[in-house]
């Protein structure tokens, strides 16, 4: 768990980005590159992992609400003597 941000700030910040900003750069023919086009797969790759996070917490939670239910549905939690 704590070493998620550090190897995902690895593969796409030094990774992915500076890949596509040195494609995107040679393309327009320097060193440096101007324009949305810089970062644009960039960004729709962050996107993309961003929806599928999303997407799977939401199936986490169908999956795991029922047992949440059956442990603390009745308010079996809050009961008081």
């Amino acid at each position: 768990m704590q070493l998620g941000n550090p190897i995902g700030a690895l593969l796409f910040s030094g990774g992915l980005a500076g890949y596509v900003y040195d494609a995107e750069a040679s393309k327009q023919g320097g060193s440096s590159c101007l324009g949305v086009d810089c970062y644009r797969l960039t960004f729709e790759v962050l996107a993309g992992v961003c929806g599928l996070g999303t997407l799977l917490s939401i199936i986490l939670y169908i999956r795991i609400r029922p047992v949440y239910q059956m442990l603390y549905g009745e308010g079996s939690y809050c009961r008081l003597p």
